[in-house]
């Protein structure tokens, strides 16, 4: 029992040891590291603002053609020219494309020709109604030869009025003759070449013609910042707006 307090003594006494020798390792003087005082921090001063700030969110979009028409045949024809070039930009008019208008166009003659005769028989038909008139009032003829005149040149004014209006309808086939471009914009893949039959009930167009200038872009958004990204729109400086679509 002596032996073991002893030990236990001088093991306390070189704890104390040991704690008194760490606690004035600690209060070094002032070249120490433990008493280096710390470097100064840097403070920066600025003048409070009130202004507006740009609000940016970024998003994926594609660009897109605001416009799109795929060119097709109006009548069953051959193509005769194709007067343009796959991704050509064309423009409102331009001749895309000339198909056989040889039967169409002897229409329009055929009518036209029938419209000048109509008017050749109208013309001698008024003549004798001047004329009927005249011996009527004389009593050279009866009264019943004056009015079958006057029937033959209302008869011959309508046909003249009916074969005006095939002549027009006639017209307007033959214009189907040709294909101009509806709007301006870059042609696509061209489908048919010269000798090609096509039908109006074709479901592949002959061309398409996307409108590039001016072009838009279609992207989506978080639906909780949507609102806030059309109010900016529409209060926006020199009326800029933007379209966005919600995700």
């Amino acid at each position: 029992m002596t032996l073991f307090s002893l030990t236990r003594v001088g093991l306390v006494a070189v704890a104390v040891a040991a704690l008194a020798a760490c606690n004035k390792g600690g209060a070094a003087g002032p070249d120490g590291a433990a008493s280096a005082p710390k470097p100064a921090q840097v403070v920066t001063l600025a003048t409070v603002q009130q202004r507006d700030v740009p609000v940016s969110i970024e998003a994926a979009g594609t660009v897109v053609p605001l416009n799109t028409v795929d060119v097709r045949a109006q009548v069953t024809t051959t193509v005769r020219s194709v007067a343009f070039k796959e991704g050509q930009m064309v423009k409102k008019g331009d001749l895309l494309f000339g198909f056989d208008d040889r039967a169409d166009q002897a229409n329009v003659d055929k009518a036209r020709a029938q419209v000048v005769r109509d008017k050749a028989t109208l013309a001698d038909l008024e003549r004798q109604w001047k004329r009927a008139q005249d011996l009527r009032g004389q009593n050279f003829i009866a009264q019943a030869a004056a009015d079958s005149v006057l029937s033959q040149l209302e008869a011959q004014r309508a046909a003249l009025l009916a074969n005006e209006a095939a002549l027009k309808a006639s017209q307007v086939a033959a214009a189907y003759g040709t294909l101009r471009a509806p709007l301006s914009g870059r042609a696509g893949l061209i489908n048919v070449h010269p000798g090609s039959l096509v039908t109006p009930g074709s479901a592949l167009p002959l061309v398409t013609i996307s409108q590039i200038d001016p072009i838009a872009v279609s992207f989506s958004v978080p639906e909780a910042q949507l609102g806030a990204l059309l109010r900016g729109g529409e209060q926006g400086k020199g009326g800029q707006r933007g379209a966005v679509g919600a995700a």
